[in-house]
């Protein structure tokens, strides 16, 4: 499964790859051209779209950024990465 999160950052917005054990496997940094366009850092950046830009309109439009929810890539969901607080303590 691949799993993205989205945060703005001050020169546009990263998007975060992690594992299935929520560790960071990439960061790809997105920012607004022309004020319609987005340029990415991954490398099919150069073409006129790719994955991170889309997942932005995505994130856009959901109003997800900046938040717990995570995108599903590989299967077009979003989800969140605990459904419910654990309100018991762990004891040793």
């Amino acid at each position: 499964m691949s799993m993205y999160n989205c945060k703005r950052i001050p020169t546009g917005w990263r998007i975060i790859k992690w594992s299935d054990d929520l560790e960071v496997e990439a960061s790809y940094e997105l920012e607004l051209v022309r004020g319609w366009s987005y340029r990415c850092q991954c490398f099919q950046g150069n073409k006129p779209s790719c994955r991170h830009r889309v997942m932005l309109e995505a994130f856009i439009k959901y109003k997800a950024l900046d938040s717990n929810l995570f995108y599903d890539y590989d299967g077009g969901k979003w989800v969140t990465p605990v459904k419910e607080p654990f309100d018991t303590p762990i004891s040793t």
